[in-house]
């Protein structure tokens, strides 16, 4: 039961959302939903705490690990109207936690700080997380992102070198994005603003492998907060390649490889690599734009 308490108050801190205690429905819901996801009932009353809801499902890149580059049947590219945003999020009243992700990159939506925004007034004690190639991070973006409501912000690059951010993010510059970076950094720390967290996303794969120690001192020379080490596995989500024999064989790297390459580099360096921890060293993130 401490245990327990400890665990969401050091998440209330974190995430600075010790309004919690002033909603005492959502927490109970939260409280319940945890402990049926251990009991696994075959009927659950608790609501979701935690949704991802897609703004947009265009993107300005061409990802090889991104189902939308892996043989996918053609369907219509759109933006998810503010008024059926709405709708969606009244749906649900317990929210803790929500990802403006899916196949698309969210700062492509002309309506993205608006949703923000809204999401904020409706729903003042839930962790607003987005994932993004950092390619629209201009100026200005940098300057609205600053405790607009985004909690945590996810910058997807997956290379060290630039040949090698070409080959696997086609489309992009990483120039621009280390330009951009640098630039949110600075813009947090002149307006003294607490979020977003920043972390940076390095999906392991054949393409990149031996560049996860300099990307990791690059993103200590960035300032970031967090680093999420993601292994990668293709699964066939009706790939028009779907049946054909290596058709899910996904160039991947075992994590276990990359971590042994990750601790030999950074015991040899004396920087302190990033203010937080490297997340997810073991986890495995689907071919899709929302976690990679």
């Amino acid at each position: 039961m401490l245990r327990s308490i400890l665990t969401y108050y050091a998440k209330a801190r974190e995430n600075d959302a010790f309004g919690l205690l002033l909603r005492p429905k959502v927490l109970a819901n939260l409280r319940r939903f945890d402990q049926e996801s251990k009991a696994r009932p075959l009927t659950m009353t608790s609501a979701p705490p935690g949704i991802e809801i897609e703004l947009t499902n265009r993107c300005n890149l061409a990802c090889v690990q991104c189902l939308r580059s892996r043989g996918l049947k053609p369907y219509a590219l759109g933006d998810l109207s503010f008024e059926n945003y709405q709708r969606i999020l009244a749906q649900f009243p317990y929210l803790t936690h929500l990802g403006l992700n899916g196949f698309g990159e969210p700062l492509l939506h002309n309506r993205f700080f608006d949703v923000v925004a809204y999401t904020r007034r409706e729903k003042p004690s839930c962790k607003i997380t987005i994932y993004s190639n950092g390619l629209l991070i201009d100026a200005d973006r940098a300057a609205r992102l600053m405790d607009c409501g985004v909690k945590d912000l996810n910058i997807s690059i997956d290379a060290a070198i630039p040949l090698t951010y070409q080959r696997v993010r086609r489309g992009g510059r990483l120039q621009v994005v280390h330009e951009n970076i640098r630039r949110l950094m600075q813009v947090r720390r002149d307006t003294r603003a607490r979020f977003p967290r920043v972390g940076l996303n390095f999906v392991m794969l054949n393409e990149n492998e031996g560049e996860l120690v300099p990307f990791v001192e690059q993103a200590a020379d960035f300032g970031v907060d967090f680093i999420n080490c993601i292994s990668y596995a293709s699964y066939d989500w009706g790939s028009a390649t779907a049946g054909r024999p290596g058709a899910t064989a996904a160039s991947s790297m075992p994590p276990q490889r990359a971590w042994r390459s990750w601790a030999c580099g950074a015991s040899r360096s004396r920087r302190r690599i990033c203010p937080g921890p490297i997340r997810g060293t073991a986890s495995t993130a689907a071919s899709s734009g929302a976690r990679v």
